[in-house]
């Protein structure tokens, strides 16, 4: 494994790192038990597609799983069977405004994105009212309330009524 902090003007203000593939990992190495928020990347040789599936289900982690294959039945029993709320396959970018992004495990609560997402924004109201008239209906109202602004509400495709 070699890493190292960049040098020069424009790295003397924060820490910065080179991006890293490590080789010859094995599986009770930190970097392939915890969420590395960085640009390192282990890379481990594997028997069978099961073992590796076993291994990456086993952490308490799950907000994304990457696979690299080039075998379309591979990709569809990895996207089936690991246990992440986010699986890239031949892709890094699994985040996207219109998809959800779901943290599984200990990599968090709820939804971010996508209409699911969306909800964990927006908070809901019943009210119910009577009139001392007879006869008449009793008057549900549910309430979908957007706690940010307008441009948020118009940029999930949703109209922004002043009222």
């Amino acid at each position: 494994m070699e890493g190292r902090g960049l040098t020069g003007e424009k790295f003397k203000k924060g820490y910065w790192y080179e991006p890293t593939i490590i080789v010859n990992v094995n599986y009770d190495m930190l970097i392939m038990q915890e969420e590395t928020f960085g640009p390192a990347k282990p890379v481990m040789s594997f028997e069978t597609i099961d073992q590796v599936i076993e291994w990456a289900n086993s952490t308490r982690y799950g907000v994304a799983a990457y696979v690299y294959t080039n075998n379309l039945n591979t990709a569809r029993i990895m996207a089936r069977r690991l246990e992440a709320g986010n699986i890239g396959i031949n892709n890094v970018g699994v985040a996207t405004i219109e998809a959800p992004y779901p943290g599984w495990k200990e990599s968090g609560l709820g939804c971010d994105l996508g209409r699911e997402g969306l909800k964990y924004y927006l908070e809901v109201k019943q009210s119910r009212c009577s009139t001392d008239e007879p006869r008449k209906p009793d008057i549900n109202i549910v309430a979908f309330i957007i706690l940010y602004s307008s441009e948020v509400a118009e940029g999930f495709g949703s109209k922004y009524i002043e009222g």
